[in-house]
């Protein structure tokens, strides 16, 4: 698994929010985490991306970072599902799998930017908070895990990661829970 930081930050408001993007490099499946003040939700998040990702109780897994500091101290309290979290340097020759984990970035980033595009023409905009734009992050990430079919194009993440053709969620479905949360103004 690799991780790497980034920022989303509103042309309006000097305020960035940090999250913390990871990403199973077999399945190649994409989550978010928020790296708010309150550090039991982003290790209930976590803990939550990683039960997403088939990660049992009591493994342990390994986390590969440009920024291994940072994402230490993040995951130092533990996660409450017994997950140990053993982050290490990304090597400097591994860039494949650091680009992709670069590549979940900006695609968090450019299919944020796209929705707001179009929330903006309906007349309304996300709010400028974190839960707003956890839940539209995280609503990328879901889309890509179930409808995406990187590499050869055959399986979707979730379906790399289960080895098995998946029913897929109707896009209706997804639209209807996402308009559910209070994240438009």
């Amino acid at each position: 698994m690799y991780a790497d930081f980034f920022f989303i930050a509103r042309e309006t408001h000097k305020q960035e929010h940090k999250f913390l993007a990871v990403v199973e490099v077999a399945s190649g499946m994409v989550g978010v985490i928020p790296c708010d003040s309150y550090r039991r939700t982003t290790n209930v998040v976590m803990s939550r991306w990683f039960a997403e990702f088939a990660i049992n109780a009591h493994d342990v897994l390994e986390v590969f970072s440009d920024a291994e500091g940072a994402v230490g101290k993040l995951c130092s309290n533990g996660l409450e599902d017994g997950v140990r979290v053993l982050v290490r340097k990304a090597a400097p020759q591994a860039q494949e799998a650091v680009g992709a984990v670069e590549r979940a970035v900006r695609r968090f980033k450019e299919a944020s930017a796209t929705i707001r595009v179009d929330l903006r023409e309906a007349g309304v905009d996300i709010c400028n908070s974190y839960d707003s734009w956890f839940h539209l992050l995280k609503y990328v990430a879901f889309a890509h895990n179930a409808f995406a079919c990187p590499g050869e194009g055959v399986k979707t993440p979730r379906e790399a990661l289960a080895n098995r053709q998946l029913p897929k969620p109707t896009f209706q479905c997804i639209v209807q829970w996402f308009l559910q949360r209070p994240l438009i103004q």
